[in-house]
């Protein structure tokens, strides 16, 4: 008849699993995320099961003992669930006959008939688990199923349910029928699904707005303003009503900062539109943001990261520009409810670059310091400076401010012996003769100096739904895109912003050791050789090969770092994500 499939709570519940090797290491690695209260015995634990409490979060319910010694019978009393994965058949056995008796559910591995419960396959996303079975009968198919279902599953569908979750009471409490809370369910499911796809952080908050359970102006003291658009019959969703009427303008203005190589990413964008698109005109719209006005303070001091783009966002919204041209790092990590990154443009270098005045001094790789006098370096960034400590022995890092332009004139000034700006930016803004004659550039290497996320990536902005976002669909890079993705899911996970030294950098295997060789030039022994030395020696001189279709990512935060491998595609790439910031937090 098979097994029916209960849901249980797990959290706090006794669990005993007998063993310690690679079999009782993937139970314990799906059961805590359940959190039960379990205890491993075996005579050798090995250290793949030891790992699984390394890597159990700090705030987890879950908790995991281990006990290196023989099994005993009154290891079993008081348990709510018992896990037989010795390699001795009959101590499974004895194991099972005890917990029959006792009505205590049993799982023997590899022995269907001895078992009163069967581990399943498991997809979990949040709140969301799928589990599959097949009795016992073939654990390759539930394999196989788990990962047909993880695959055909988007990336952050627990967060929408989670979401859902905290919206229900107060929609459940509306006065209407079944059917038409049933209608208003589908409506903000489907708007959340359109809103992952597109890359959008969506909120309860906002839902609550978008369906009137509480207006965003209104005064909750005033009768009768309480009541929601449900209860007058207003059923359909807004979408960013500001009054704009985009559509029925013939030009595409894009926004864009007015600095020399926010105008050339913004120009790149045009060239994009055009060549995809051939038939359209668009204009550029110059705005000023918060960054650009404010000049003498850091930008961890100003606040987040949405200082170079929110005046974009609210140009976005009243309907005054059609798209916002954005370096991508620069990125607030929650955009402005209604829009959306409708396209990225394929990837240009990720390195930072170190420059300094021609024939000038470089810092020394740690331990190798030739020189005595500080090397002072300019950088506003946390991650370059965390990098620029570890990576160099006599650095002492200063904030510096303004674009490309106003940096190198501070260094020709003499106000600092180096700077480190990102070679995308310099690449974008071309051959500059004056710059050839008076600087040095250093190319960094990004595996040991690691790029920010989303550096070197040009991301464009739109009202989501919007005409400008069905032309971005046209213009948007899928390799780029992939990339964007898991390195934003990452910073997303880690809760970072530009106060922190924070980093990740996705990428194709096969790119690991390609398209990034330093060009280096003025200097007899440049730094860039001891950095290279130094990551060799930290990958232990062996050059690593990758499966062709499998992505590496690489996350920091403060002085953790980890690399990951897998499946090239987003929702592999979104766990990889999760897990990294997860392992670095710690």
């Amino acid at each position: 008849m098979g097994h029916f499939p209960f849901f249980m709570e797990l959290e706090g519940k006794r669990g005993v699993i007998v063993g310690g090797g690679k079999v009782a290491a993937r139970k314990v690695e799906k059961l805590l995320m359940f959190g039960p209260d379990l205890t491993v015995i075996a005579p050798e634990i090995k250290a793949c099961v030891r790992i699984q409490g390394e890597l159990l979060q700090e705030d987890a319910a879950a908790s995991l003992h281990f006990e290196e010694r023989a099994f005993q019978v009154a290891d079993l009393h008081g348990a709510h669930f018992v896990i037989a994965a010795t390699d001795d058949e009959a101590l499974n056995g004895q194991i099972a006959d005890y917990c029959k008796t006792q009505r205590i559910p049993v799982n023997v591995v590899d022995d269907r008939e001895k078992c009163t419960f069967f581990f399943p396959a498991l997809v979990k996303d949040g709140p969301l688990t799928v589990g599959i079975s097949t009795d016992g009968k073939s654990p390759l198919a539930s394999s196989w199923v788990r990962r047909e279902i993880a695959e055909m599953l988007p990336e952050g569908l627990g967060g929408i349910i989670d979401l859902l979750g905290q919206i229900r009471p107060a929609v459940m409490a509306l006065k209407a029928e079944e059917a038409e809370r049933k209608v208003l369910f589908e409506k903000l499911f489907s708007y959340c699904m359109d809103c992952l796809k597109r890359g959008q952080k969506v909120t309860a908050e906002e839902l609550t707005e978008l369906v009137g359970l509480r207006e965003p102006h209104e005064n909750m003291d005033e009768p009768g303003r309480s009541q929601s658009r449900m209860e007058t019959g207003e059923l359909e969703l807004t979408q960013a009503e500001s009054g704009r009427n985009a559509e029925n303008r013939n030009a595409i203005k894009i926004g864009t900062r007015g600095s020399r190589l926010a105008l050339r990413q913004a120009a790149l964008v045009q060239e994009a539109i055009s060549k995809a698109c051939g038939g359209i005109e668009t204009e550029l719209v110059i705005l000023r943001t918060k960054g650009d006005q404010i000049q003498d303070t850091p930008i961890s001091e100003i606040g987040d990261k949405g200082v170079f783009a929110s005046e974009l966002e609210q140009a976005l919204l009243s309907g005054q520009i059609d798209l916002a041209v954005h370096s991508a790092k620069d990125l607030p990590m929650r955009l402005a409810a209604g829009l959306v990154i409708a396209a990225v443009l394929p990837r240009a270098d990720v390195r930072d670059v170190l420059v300094v005045p021609k024939g000038g001094r470089v810092p020394y790789a740690r331990g190798k310091c030739r020189d005595s006098r500080p090397f002072l370096l300019g950088t506003g960034s946390r991650r370059r400076q965390l990098l620029a400590g570890k990576v160099w022995e006599n650095v002492i890092c200063e904030e510096i401010r303004g674009n490309v332009d106003t940096r190198l004139r501070k260094l020709q000034e003499g106000g600092y012996d180096g700077i480190i700006l990102a070679k995308a930016g310099l690449d974008r803004l071309g051959s500059n003769p004056d710059w050839e004659s008076a600087f040095d550039f250093y190319p960094l290497p990004p595996e040991l100096f690691l790029p920010a996320a989303c550096q070197g990536i040009i991301a464009v902005e739109t009202v989501q739904g919007s005409v400008a976002a069905g032309i971005c669909k046209e213009i948007s890079d899928a390799e780029t895109e992939l990339c964007y993705l898991v390195e934003r899911e990452a910073l997303a996970q880690l809760s970072a912003d530009c106060s922190e030294a924070a980093a990740a950098w996705c990428r194709r295997a096969s790119s690991m050791h390609g398209g990034h060789s330093p060009s280096v030039r003025g200097l007899e022994v440049p730094p860039v050789q001891s950095m290279e030395a130094a990551y060799a020696a930290f990958m232990h001189g062996a050059e690593m090969a990758y499966p062709e279709d499998s992505i590496l990512l690489d996350v920091m935060y403060a002085e953790n770092r980890v690399r990951l491998i897998g499946a090239a595609d987003v929702a592999e790439g979104g766990r990889m994500a999760r897990r990294a910031a997860k392992m670095v937090r710690k």
